[in-house]
């Protein structure tokens, strides 16, 4: 099997070889034109070259934080925030209210699974909820309050709320 080359894509339509690293946010590229270089060899021998030269530069590759706790987290629980938002009804009147979120790259709603504080669930609940969603990546909410039913007051509850980081004054 051949090895794969990564970093480097031949771009047929504009003549060149596409020489692409990225670090920290930020691209890095440098296009090698085949008229230019001599021919497709070249300029293929020519990006590897400066991909090789660029990799001893650039610091390396972060880890994934996918799973890890940040610094950025203040829920204590990974893919596990808290968010205020704003509706305005019909009538013109405005009202804020605070919704616990779980995300992960593979759930189907864009903005997460999201669990209100207010009339239906208390602070805690809706940290729950979504610490369960966010756990075992559960999209179907429906589910998520089944499982949290089962587990409401035991020994699973209390250790999830243990987790969380975040407490807020409500009144």
């Amino acid at each position: 099997m051949a090895k794969k080359i990564t970093n480097i894509t031949k771009n047929t339509q504009e003549g060149c070889y596409m020489a692409r690293l990225m670090r920290a946010g930020k691209k890095y590229q440098k296009n090698f034109p085949a008229k230019k270089h001599g021919g497709w060899g070249k300029a293929k021998k020519l990006a590897l070259e400066w991909v090789a030269e660029m990799k001893q530069e650039l610091p390396p590759v972060q880890e994934s934080t996918y799973n890890k706790m940040t610094s950025k987290n203040t829920s204590g629980v990974v893919g596990v925030t808290i968010r205020s938002l704003n509706l305005t009804r019909p009538n013109g009147k405005k009202y804020a209210y605070w919704t616990w979120i779980a995300k992960w790259p593979s759930c189907k709603y864009k903005g997460g699974v999201r669990f209100n504080v207010g009339e239906k669930w208390s602070d805690e609940d809706a940290f729950t909820l979504a610490v369960i969603a966010r756990t075992y990546q559960m999209n179907d909410r429906e589910k998520v309050v089944a499982y949290f039913k089962k587990i409401n007051g035991k020994k699973e509850h209390k250790q999830i709320l243990n987790k969380k980081m975040l407490y807020l004054d409500w009144e």
